[in-house]
């Protein structure tokens, strides 16, 4: 992880930064982290929204309970609750949002 952090977004599930150095996104969700360009975190929001489109098709039954399964790269996945994917999404969108706003006070 990047010394050079600017937080995104935050909420009680996680965070997202982004370093002013190179711009890839620390993801953190609960004890999960991971680090994205900006390409594949873009790709994994649309994936998501796919997701949240109908999330009891991507919902498994796991020894704690009902829980959306959800791909985050090739050998990573959550697994949450409904409302707490809900919530992850939204964390994540609002982070995209400020994103974009940070790529049009660039140009």
């Amino acid at each position: 992880m990047c010394a050079n952090q600017e937080i995104l977004h935050q909420n009680d599930f996680g965070y997202v930064t982004i370093c002013k150095g190179c711009e890839h996104l620390s993801v953190g969700i609960g004890n999960f982290m991971a680090v994205f360009t900006k390409k594949t975190f873009k790709a994994i929001i649309k994936d998501l929204n796919k997701v949240m489109a109908n999330p009891q098709k991507h919902t498994f039954v796991t020894i704690e309970g009902k829980r959306v399964l959800t791909r985050l790269s090739e050998n990573s996945y959550l697994t949450q609750t409904i409302d707490d994917f809900k919530e992850t999404v939204l964390m994540l969108e609002m982070a995209n949002h400020y994103l974009k706003v940070l790529d049009i006070i660039k140009k």
